[in-house]
This record gives C-alpha cells, structure tokens and sequence, in this order.
C-alpha cells in the first residue's frame, strides 16, 4: 500500500512539472516571436556613397608602408568605420606564403573638425618596433559611415597596388 501511495506522489509531482512547463512555454512564446519581429525592424538601410561625397582620398604612402586616409566634407557625420583588406607575403619557418591582412578602426568625428587626416601602417608596431607587411596585391577599402541622423553609408574604393 505504502509503494502505490508513494508512486502516485512521485506521478503527481511529474503531473504538476509538466503542467508548468507548458503553462510558461504557451506564456513566453509569444514573447519570443514577438522580439524576433522586433529584431528584423532593427536593420537599417545602408546607403551608397561616393568617395566624393564625403570627401575621400586614398593613396600609397611613397615606401608603400602606410596607406593616407583624408576625408574633407564632415558635415552631418558622426563616425567613420574602416577596414582595409589586402595580401601579403609572409615568411615564417622557412615556408614563403600568401596571407589576408588587414586593418579595423573607427574615428569619432567631432563638430569642429573640418577635415580628418590618417595614415594607416600596413604591418604591426609593437615597443617602439614596426614590422611591415610586404603587400602583394590591391588594398581594398570599406568605410561604413554613421550620420548624426542616424542613417548609415558605405564607401568602398580601392588602392591599386604596383611593387616597383
């Protein structure tokens, strides 16, 4: 008699667990669709946008180290987001390889900067050390950038590359 009591308590239990769960999943799924909605409404529009637009030059710096970055026309941006991407040659235990490279940054526009100028080393500086990339292909350039009005541009362009 004890073993059927205990194992209609043990039942019970399982009962009231499952009854639960499903109670919380109907109440929560709704929830859940819901923020998946939202989500979707979040993506925005990128737009396209010249070099010209914004003011952009590009060039190689002379010993090909160094990319030079300028924007002129800053009006109504906030920030710029860049990525260059590019092949390098690479030596490491005696094998010679081509390898991606690139380079990630941002730059916060302030309202009374007129123009931005950067140069951007193509290689890695560590203590006062730089080691620089031996490019081997073009050097491509997308630059997202953010308006004050909260829209959203993209810039692309590249630099062509010539190892003389």
């Amino acid at each position: 008699m004890d073993f059927i009591k205990k194992n209609k308590i043990i039942l019970g239990v399982i009962l009231v667990i499952i009854v639960v769960l499903g109670a919380a999943f109907v109440v929560f799924r709704p929830k859940a669709q819901q923020g998946n909605s939202n989500a979707g409404q979040e993506t925005q529009n990128v737009k396209k946008v010249t070099p010209e637009e914004i003011g952009l030059t590009l060039a190689l710096r002379d010993d090909k180290k160094a990319v030079e970055m300028k924007v002129t026309k800053l009006e109504g941006i906030k920030s710029l987001e860049y990525e260059l991407d590019y092949t390098a040659t690479v030596t490491e235990e005696g094998e010679t390889n081509d390898v991606p490279r690139g380079v990630l940054s941002t730059i916060d526009v302030k309202p009374e900067d007129s123009e931005i100028t950067k140069e951007i080393l193509l290689g890695t500086c560590s203590s006062g050390t730089c080691k620089y990339d031996k490019v081997t292909s073009d050097i491509k350039v997308i630059m997202k950038v953010n308006y004050t009005n909260g829209e959203v541009g993209s810039v692309e362009s590249k630099i062509p590359y010539k190892d003389n």
